[in-house]
Formats: C-alpha cells, structure tokens, sequence
C-alpha cells in the first residue's frame, strides 16, 4: 500500500470505530489534509488473522496525535494532542491501547513535550495513563421568548455575514481567546471550517448555519458566533462562539436572544463562570442542562509544567508525584515569588517527607485550577500536611475555558 492509501484505511478505522456515516472522498481529503497541516501521528495496531473476512489493510485500534499549545495562566505551553482513540469491540482487552498511548507519550516525553492532552467521549478511560480531568465545560439552553432580556448596557454592534467573511475574521479572534484564555487548546484553520459548519463526511458546508460578528465602536471585529437553525422545533444550537472578552459574549447572547423565530437556543462548551446567566433580568431562562470533564491533561515534566503558570500568592513547598508510567514520578521543590515558579527535582523517588504527595492525574486536575486541590483531596488522591498551603497557591483568578473539541 502507499502511504496515502495506509492513511485512508485508518481514517476508514476511526470512522468505524465511532460508529460515524462512511465519508466521501472529498470528505477524507478534507482529513488528509488538516493531518498534513498539523504534522499529525497516526498509529494503528493490526491483526493479520482475518480469516479471510475482513480487510487486514484497515487497523483494528487506532490513536493520533500532534502538537499544539494549551494556555496554562501566562504561557502558551507546548502539548502533544491525542485524538481518533479507537479500538474495535471484537479486539478490546487485548492492552492495545495501552501499547499505542505508551509509545506516543513516551514519543512526546523524548521530544520534550512537557505535557499531554485530550478530550473524552468515555471517561472512565484515561486516568490509569495518568491523565486528570482539569477544565470543564456546560452544556446550556437559554429560553428566547419574552422573558430573555439582558441588563447590561449594548456595546459595539452585530453584523450577520456570510461563511467566507465568518472564517477569514474568526482566526485572528480565536489566536486571541487563545491567547487570553487559561484552558484554551490551539485550534487550526480545518477545526475552524468543521465548527462553522462543515459537515465531515461530505466534504460540504452543512444547510442552515448562519454567522454573526460583533464589533467595537472603533469598527474592530472583537466577536463571532455561528449557529445552526432547526427549523423542526424553532431552536438554534450554537456551534462556535469566540469571545476573546467575555463580555463581548454577553452582546453576542443580546443578539441571539433576539432572532426571530427562534424560541430556544442550545450551546455546548459554556464557560463554567458564564456570565450571561447573571446579565439576564431573569437568570432562569438559562439552564445548565449538563456539565462535563471536557479537557484531560497527563503531565510528562512537572518542572517545566509548574514553572510555566502563574500564581496569585507566594509560598514553598515539596511535592511527591506518583507516576506508574515513570514520566512524572519524582520529588520536586516548589517556590513561589512576585507570581512565578521555580521548581527543582530533589529526587526521582517520592520522598516519604514530602509536604503533599499526589499522583500525576491529581497535578493535571488541579494545574488549572478548575478543580481545587481540595476537592482532589477529599476524592483521596492528593494527601500531605501541607494540602491547605497547596491549595493556596494553586488558586488561580476564575475557571478555565476551551473551545476546542478535538
């Protein structure tokens, strides 16, 4: 097979193995080339053994990956991506995916990625590789009859344009999210097209969607949403919005909660710390239908992977980190000045006397601060004299966010 045909068969893999509709070809040249764009790793484990009833060109697991960053408070850090894990039901069991997210994080180790990331459709999966849900998404719909009506003062103005217009502005507008946002995944031109309404599988802009900008007084595009109508029940379900200031989201939300109509509109990946609910004069007509572990981090470099965040308070202590994989797994000193770490290894072992001790999902969780030190603790996973002083210092100035499923 040639390479491009040994690609085809594992994108034919995942699409199986997430029970998707067959893709075109126009589709799959779509995937071809975002994976080209993005350098991405293709894994895929084969079984030979067919019997004659199946195509031993197409793998029975697969798992992908490329680089990226995640904004981790003050620090765009470098972050091996995984994605498309597939293992096909007649072949679990067998340690397949064990062996494939192995060989990728210990890739990305060698590389010096200091630290690894996913988002789940199964959660129970990933924390035995070390991986901790750290930033959380909900799952909303706001009632759009006559009781929507926000409170805070208009700002700027809205413009509906087309697709064309929509993708060449929300670039610019996500690399700033991404820049602002503690949480937040980079995303490429070809999530961009998908979240605008690209349908995957055709290769072909889905019907019904449609875009709006907000922009300054200055005329500075500062805002987008796009979002699909479904006509069969007078809703809207948003399907990306980039609000780089979240209260230029609030406007977008004024806007949306004034389309005609339209009497429900739904939106996955809300901020936890959401603004609109309290900039409504009646805060129940939006409903947090769902919340869910979005983003999963697997520290590979604790020292590179503290020192890069920021902190809002000063403080010294040692850290024992459990790792069964060995990545991690260490004793390190940390000390907190004017808002920045410095951090030591002391020890490739966990040192019994270490002031807080904590295996390394626990550190993915509450890296972000999305999830408390304490919170973590009383699940019993972070122990220690000193988890009070732990938690202080890992406190960070509101939740994280992403917008990038992947």
């Amino acid at each position: 097979m040639t390479d491009e045909e040994q690609t085809v068969a594992w994108i034919r893999a995942v699409v199986l193995g997430f029970n998707e509709p067959e893709y075109s070809d126009e589709g799959i040249a779509r995937w071809l080339a975002a994976f080209v764009d993005q350098d991405a790793r293709m894994r895929g484990v084969h079984d030979l053994r067919t019997g004659g009833l199946r195509d031993d060109r197409v793998p029975v697991a697969t798992l992908g990956s490329w680089d990226t960053t995640v904004n981790v408070g003050g620090t765009l850090l470098p972050t091996n991506a995984i994605s498309d894990v597939t293992t096909r039901t007649s072949h679990r069991r067998r340690g397949l995916l064990r062996q494939m997210m192995t060989a990728d994080l210990t890739e990305a180790a060698q590389r010096g990625v200091p630290v690894a990331a996913l988002t789940v459709s199964e959660s129970g999966i990933y924390r035995r590789f070390g991986f901790g849900p750290a930033v959380q998404a909900n799952q909303i719909r706001v009632r759009t009859d006559s009781s929507f009506r926000v409170t805070t003062p208009p700002t700027g103005r809205i413009e509906m344009v087309d697709r064309d217009v929509y993708l060449d502005r929300v670039r610019a507008l996500f690399d700033d999210y991404h820049r602002r946002t503690r949480g937040s995944v980079d995303r490429g031109p070809a999530a961009d097209d998908v979240l605008a309404g690209m349908d995957q599988s055709t290769g072909k802009p889905q019907p019904g969607f449609r875009y709006a900008l907000h922009v300054d007084d200055d005329d500075r595009c500062d805002g987008a949403v796009a979002y699909k109508l479904v006509e069969e029940d007078s809703s809207a379900e948003v399907r990306d919005f980039v609000a780089p200031n979240p209260a230029v989201g609030v406007a977008l939300w004024d806007f949306l909660g004034h389309s005609d109509l339209i009497r429900t509109i739904t939106q996955r990946r809300a901020r936890v710390d959401d603004p609109l609910r309290y900039a409504l004069a009646e805060p129940d007509v939006y409903t947090v239908e769902n919340r869910r572990d979005f983003l999963w981090l697997r520290v590979l470099d604790v020292a590179a992977v503290l020192a890069a965040r920021a902190y809002l308070t000063d403080g010294e202590l040692t850290l024992g980190v459990h790792d069964e994989q060995g990545f991690a797994a260490g004793t390190f000193r940390l000390v907190v000045s004017n808002g920045r770490a410095e951090v030591e290894r002391i020890g490739d072992h966990v040192d019994d006397d270490a002031d807080v001790a904590l295996d390394v999902a626990a550190l993915g969780s509450v890296l972000l601060g999305g999830i408390g030190v304490r919170t973590i603790a009383a699940a019993g996973h972070i122990r220690g004299d000193r988890v009070g002083d732990f938690a202080r210092l890992m406190v960070c100035d509101g939740a994280p966010a992403s917008i990038t499923p992947f």
